[in-house]
């Protein structure tokens, strides 16, 4: 189990897949469409290059998150509750339903 299967509850657990589908899948064709202006313009090598760059920058704020953290599922809810901001956690895993 991941850390997006684990946290939410078990009846919004559709609705946090099929976000995550969304945020992750939807965007390839506008990243395929840019990248390929991008190497119109720039040429391969410095696209790569380019790209390569801003991926690396963008995963440097998870340095900060709370998420590197964690080093069993199970424990989720104890080392990520100063990040989860909801207003409450999900119920621990023993708790839930079955």
């Amino acid at each position: 189990m991941s850390l997006r299967q684990t946290i939410p509850p078990r009846e919004f657990l559709g609705s946090v897949t099929a976000s995550y589908r969304l945020v992750a899948l939807g965007p390839s064709p506008l990243g395929a469409l840019i990248g390929g202006a991008l190497a119109d313009a720039l040429g391969a090598k410095d696209a790569l290059l380019l790209i390569g760059a801003s991926l690396t920058a963008s995963a440097l704020p998870l340095l900060a998150s709370p998420i590197k953290r964690v080093r069993r599922v199970e424990n989720a809810d104890d080392d990520l509750r100063a990040f989860i901001a909801v207003g409450r956690l999900p119920a621990p895993l023993e708790e839930r339903e079955g």
